[in-house]
């Protein structure tokens, strides 16, 4: 769906404010969802696909995807603001391809006081906060190119095939392969 539906949505529905991601603080840690959740989005990503310009299934999905699927967002008012500049960085490939030690450097502080303010701000390690980084990344590349899985793995800064297909099905319930094939001629992922 274009992205102004969703601000569309949002205008429509104030009383959601601030507990969910739209609030343009970053969302801490990501999201996890089981395998069951995702199925779920699935299906009913593809049928909003099937009824284009529907506006009330949309907002059946928009309500589906952040009421039931998205825990709400963790309070980020306390996080010191160079946490919140090193966790946007992690989108810079450059960052999260070097891995913690990249990430503790573009919060500009060691990798020692970094680990102790994600785990007490964010309740996750800065390898845990890169790997999800390095995921979300190999998502996007598996679902927009044609590129070969090892070369993905390679370009998210991994190096060991298991290591990778083991945070992918963590991470997103399905191999890189599966996730791949069963994400082939959707748009706008």
């Amino acid at each position: 769906f274009p992205a102004d539906a969703l601000e569309q949505w949002h205008a429509s529905y104030p009383v959601l404010d601030g507990h969910f991601f739209w609030t343009g603080e970053p969302r801490p840690g990501g999201i996890k969802l089981d395998a069951t959740k995702l199925d779920e989005l699935e299906q009913q990503t593809h049928r909003l696909a099937t009824r284009t310009g529907d506006l009330f299934f949309l907002h059946r999905f928009l309500f589906d995807l952040f009421l039931g699927a998205l825990p709400p967002a963790p309070d980020t008012r306390n996080i010191p603001g160079w946490l919140k500049d090193g966790f946007a960085a992690l989108d810079d490939p450059s960052v999260f391809s070097e891995g913690p030690v990249a990430f503790a450097r573009a919060c500009g502080r060691s990798p020692e006081h970094v680990s102790r303010a994600c785990r007490k701000h964010l309740g996750n390690t800065p390898g845990e906060l890169v790997n999800e980084a390095r995921m979300k990344d190999a998502a996007r590349q598996l679902r927009m190119s044609d590129l070969d899985i090892l070369n993905i793995m390679m370009d998210c800064g991994l190096s060991n095939p298991s290591h990778f297909y083991k945070l992918f099905k963590a991470q997103y319930g399905k191999t890189p392969r599966q996730y791949r094939l069963a994400h082939r001629g959707l748009v706008g992922q």
